[in-house]
């Protein structure tokens, strides 16, 4: 009977041939993370710690040298995004809601459909004058309320005033609905800390 810290004789030959394999297989087989990972990898790293400007240097080089690879064309996603993060001081709602328009206008398949149409109206309510705030995003369309200014030392109609009141408690109520499901986007885009 063998000793058991000797492998049977039999199993030997192959062994000697793994051993004498692995360092030319390890060798071929070794792969460096693609350009296109690199670059999303470090952009959504960037943005995760709010270096917006490299974010956006990193994600836009991406787009234009690798259009066609899936990570492209999340470019054009996580480019929306970042011009909607309130911690972003270059922020602008107008681009985007240019960037998530080119995103989910992609002829190719696109992965964050749902959230990219959810940003998509959120920038475009926040391109909005302030008088038009929310309406937009009221299923069949809301006409804007209309704004009464009273003149200095005039009372006002308390029935306008309850309705001016309530006008604004219900675009109030809409914007902290958008906050929650921005937040809830960002969240779940959020690259995951390796544990």
């Amino acid at each position: 009977m063998p000793h058991p810290a000797h492998p049977p004789r039999r199993l030997l030959p192959i062994l000697l041939l793994a051993a004498a394999l692995l360092p030319a297989a390890s060798c071929s087989n070794v792969r460096s993370p693609s350009e296109e990972a690199t670059l999303w990898n470090g952009a959504r790293e960037a943005l995760a710690q709010g270096e917006f400007i490299r974010a956006e240097q990193l994600l836009t080089r991406l787009l234009d040298e690798h259009p066609g690879a899936p990570e492209g064309r999340e470019a054009l996603f996580y480019l929306g995004l970042l011009h909607l993060d309130p911690r972003n001081p270059s922020g602008d709602a107008p681009t985007a809601a240019e960037e998530l328009l080119r995103y989910l206008n992609h002829r190719g398949e696109i992965e964050r459909r749902v959230e990219g149409l959810a940003l998509f109206a959120l920038a475009r309510q926040l391109s909005l004058p302030p008088e038009q705030l929310v309406a937009e995003l009221v299923p069949g369309g809301m006409p804007p309320p209309v704004v009464v200014v009273a003149p200095d030392g005039a009372g006002g109609d308390p029935a306008d005033v309850e309705r001016l009141r309530s006008a604004l408690a219900s675009r109030n109520a809409e914007i902290a609905r958008l906050r929650e499901e921005l937040e809830r986007i960002r969240r779940t885009l959020a690259p995951t800390k390796p544990q």
